[in-house]
């Protein structure tokens, strides 16, 4: 998808002295995920009645729970995988059965 991009805002959150290794590589962009399901899934679906308002919400439970598992994944940089610098990103879990 052309319109959906890196996420670097989790670049920003923690100085660099604080830690031990950079942020770098594309993190999964979730915001443009959660946009996106929200056009595509919530269309058509307004709240008006307990029907609507449940699915409104199921959708919104889910988008929540794949929130919840993205997880920082990380790759070594050096000669012969020493580790001198540390580069990580957030990935989202694979969408297996």
């Amino acid at each position: 998808i052309q319109s959906c991009s890196c996420d670097y805002t989790h670049q920003a959150r923690v100085p660099s002295a604080v830690r031990d290794w950079e942020w770098g590589g594309c993190s999964d962009n979730i915001g443009y995920g959660f946009k996106f399901s929200r056009e595509f899934v919530d269309t058509g679906e307004r709240g008006r009645n307990l029907r609507e308002k449940m699915n409104l919400h199921n959708n919104e439970a889910g988008r929540a729970h794949v929130s919840s598992e993205m997880r920082q994944e990380c790759k070594c940089h050096g000669m012969s995988g020493s580790c001198t610098v540390k580069t990580c990103w957030m990935r989202l879990p694979n969408f297996r059965v």
